[in-house]
């Protein structure tokens, strides 16, 4: 499907920052806040920001009220998670996808916003960007060159698998995120990608048999089915059933992050 490109930024517009899942202080966010003024933007924060509700900031309502009402603000023209966690699905049934989908903005974050990344492509038919949350936002990055459309980039894969000769994707979108949230989501309209694509994959904090099953489950359900290529992101901080990780005795896994990745998709024969 043909995607909305939001509109670029130019210096002085305004970043909004929410919370979708876990709560965010104010002061939590004055390292981002300065990065953000000093690259020539302003900022404003959701009405959530400060809120807590046990994990969540604020209730699922206040949450998905905050996200509403930076879209609607016609002076903000970027929306960054201020954190993740989890929680950002519990708010999409209390979103209006027609406002949203009339106030086209660029949606940042990354982890648990796949949600709102997923939502965005397959509801709203809007690009995104899988970029920093405000809490690990730092003067490096090269999201404010994204969010200004003069960043034209370019990786070196660290490994090709399954292709011969020069891998040439273009003008195919890139879908997903986060391997738990894309798995948690199977079955809904923000899974069903009816188009071709290149499927982005990362996790974190996952235990490595998890890492399988999830990947298992997502083959057995054709979720693959329109999948051009893989582009797998960090797999960071996994766990095993060590002592290492709390459990009483050694019992391994045998595979690392990676090694689960191609023994799950190498059969498609995708690069």
């Amino acid at each position: 499907m043909p995607l909305t490109i939001p509109p670029f930024l130019n210096q002085g517009d305004t970043i909004g920052i929410f919370a979708p899942a876990r709560f965010a202080e104010e002061e939590q966010l004055t390292g981002a806040i300065k990065i953000i003024q000093e690259a020539g933007f302003q900022v404003k924060l959701g009405t959530n920001i400060g809120l807590r509700d046990h994990q969540f900031g604020g209730s699922d309502q206040q949450r998905a009220q905050a996200l509403m009402e930076l879209c609607k603000d016609q002076d903000v023209k970027a929306i960054l998670a201020a954190r993740g966690g989890y929680g950002s699905a519990r708010i999409i049934d209390h979103l209006d996808n027609n406002i949203l989908k009339e106030n086209p903005k660029w949606w940042v974050g990354f982890s648990d916003v796949t949600v709102l990344h997923l939502l965005s492509r397959c509801s709203l038919e809007q690009a995104s960007i899988h970029g920093p949350v405000a809490t690990t936002l730092n003067s490096q990055s090269n999201l404010f060159s994204l969010l200004t459309g003069k960043d034209n980039w370019s990786f070196k894969a660290s490994r090709i698998h399954n292709i011969d000769g020069d891998l040439t994707l273009k003008s195919m979108p890139i879908i997903g995120g986060n391997i738990s949230v894309i798995q948690s989501l199977m079955g809904s309209s923000m899974t069903t990608w009816n188009d071709n694509h290149i499927l982005f994959l990362e996790d974190l904090d996952e235990m490595l048999y998890h890492l399988d099953r999830m990947l298992l489950g997502m083959d057995k359900a054709s979720l693959f089915r329109n999948t051009q290529a893989f582009l797998i992101g960090g797999l960071t901080d996994c766990r095993d059933n060590t002592k290492e990780f709390g459990f009483g005795l050694d019992n391994p896994y045998g595979h690392s992050a990676e090694e689960i990745v191609l023994n799950r998709l190498q059969h498609l024969g995708k690069p």
